[in-house]
């Protein structure tokens, strides 16, 4: 639309239908006499405007406001920042329960185990102060404390 006013900028068909269908313009400029919404221009930020040239005429340009569509990207943008830190939170959870389950605990088990095997072992040694001999083989009494 903005490229037909660029052709006919004296049209008045044009520009009216131009506001009709745009409800979000603050300024047009260069088609007969400017448009400036100065006071709303001046409340928002760059990041809340946006200007568009005609591919035409270049000295013709709209200034638009996008500040509903900044809050609404802000709102997408903090669901989407709960969202990745709550999955991140329960997969780091999740990993911590498999590394547990498949390293650590089976490391732990051999550790015990090696303590006992170690401490009966000793016990062993011990307790092979009671022995008898059968068929010739001498056979230990375990003996735990």
């Amino acid at each position: 639309q903005l490229d037909g006013i660029g052709r006919n900028p004296e049209s008045d068909l044009l520009r009216a239908n131009f506001f009709y269908t745009h409800d979000n313009i603050l300024e047009l400029r260069g088609v007969g006499e400017d448009f400036i919404l100065q006071n709303r221009l001046d409340k928002l930020r760059k990041v809340e405007t946006m200007t568009i040239f005609s591919a035409g005429n270049t000295s013709i340009n709209a200034t638009f406001d996008l500040s509903n569509e900044t809050v609404v990207t802000a709102w997408y943008s903090m669901a989407t920042t709960l969202l990745v830190t709550s999955l991140l939170a329960a997969l780091s959870l999740m990993f911590s329960r498999d590394a547990y389950r498949i390293m650590i605990r089976p490391i732990e088990k051999m550790k015990y185990t090696v303590q006992q095997v170690r401490q009966n072992a000793i016990q062993k040694w011990i307790a092979c102060s009671h022995q008898i001999i059968i068929r010739n083989h001498r056979v230990c009494f375990l003996h735990y404390f």
